[in-house]
């Protein structure tokens, strides 16, 4: 009996020999019957690699205690934009704040990109907290940002206390994920707010500003 022909759409396969659903296109397989298109619930599929054959992905939940997952996801996530048209011109930013035994007591994780700063994460030790030293690393990062061309500063926080703080530095809320009634954890808040970093554009020749 001759093997049915498979359209140009992907399809679901199911292979007797493996007893299980594969995700694929165009594969020709001994003994596969193909059903309608669909979402495969198993973590396995086989995906089409651009040649006659394909490559077993799998997906599974990971711990990643010293975040080297997430570092080689980034550059690999920044390394794709690098190809995009404007291309990204991201740079990490970080900032660390020692006090005079060299111990980390403040420090701020960021990134600029397009014209932007984000910042990540900041964080002051909790003894030294109300006496300016956020106020100053985010005015370094800013200082650091708009010398490399950043007109803007963007970040989210979940922290009342936190929003209020930014906005006392001139951040502007922009938007917000609120938790409604029933979703868990009642009542979570998370802010986004922005920062214009350059009074205006330098306004063109022949024109009033």
């Amino acid at each position: 009996m001759a093997t049915p022909s498979l359209g140009p759409l992907p399809l679901i396969l199911f292979s007797a020999g493996a007893n299980r659903l594969v995700e694929g296109r165009r594969f020709t397989l001994s003994a596969v019957f193909h059903v309608p298109f669909c979402k495969s619930l198993e973590p396995d599929h086989l995906v089409w690699n651009g040649m006659a054959s394909y490559t077993l992905i799998t997906i599974s939940l990971e711990e990643d205690p010293n975040g080297a997952f997430a570092d080689e996801v980034e550059r690999e996530l920044l390394a794709a934009l690098r190809q995009n048209v404007p291309p990204s011109d991201g740079r990490p930013l970080t900032l660390v704040a020692r006090d005079i035994q060299g111990s980390m007591v403040g420090g701020l994780i960021g990134s600029t990109s397009y014209g932007w700063l984000h910042v990540k994460m900041l964080w002051v030790a909790e003894e030294l907290r109300g006496q300016g030293f956020g106020a100053r690393i985010m005015a370094e990062a800013e200082t650091i940002a708009r010398s490399g061309g950043c007109h803007g500063a963007w970040l989210d926080t979940s922290s009342a206390r936190a929003e209020r703080f930014y906005i006392r530095l001139g951040y502007e809320p922009f938007g917000g994920l609120t938790n409604g009634p029933g979703d868990r954890p009642q009542g979570h808040r998370r802010a986004f707010l922005a920062k214009r970093l350059i009074e205006a554009w330098p306004a063109k020749p022949g024109t009033t500003p």
